[in-house]
């Protein structure tokens, strides 16, 4: 994120302008054959912020406008992404 951050801020929020990405790689290189689980890992801590503070996360799986360079509509690393997110945080008490 561009925006000026709170001064007050700390560190263990900061949860802005990660260089983290779902697949290993990065996103002009991605692989996709490969889940990045640390990235999972900085999304479940934002989840658990928030239900702990009662607030619902609508989890976008998709979002296209983000320039993300997601693997090909309905190949397996697609499949394999989308299950692997579902699965994962159906659990969270918070999630949408």
């Amino acid at each position: 994120m561009t925006w000026k951050k709170d001064d007050r801020l700390l560190a263990k929020y900061e949860y802005g302008s990660p260089d983290v990405f779902p697949f290993t790689g990065n996103n002009d290189a991605p692989d996709h054959s490969q889940l990045n689980i640390e990235y999972f890992k900085r999304l479940d801590r934002v989840i658990e912020y928030l239900d702990h503070r009662g607030i619902a996360a609508h989890l976008m799986i998709y979002v296209w406008n983000k320039r993300v360079n997601w693997p090909e509509a309905n190949s397996e690393a697609d499949t394999r992404y989308f299950d692997y997110v579902v699965k994962r945080y159906q659990a969270f008490p918070n999630m949408v």
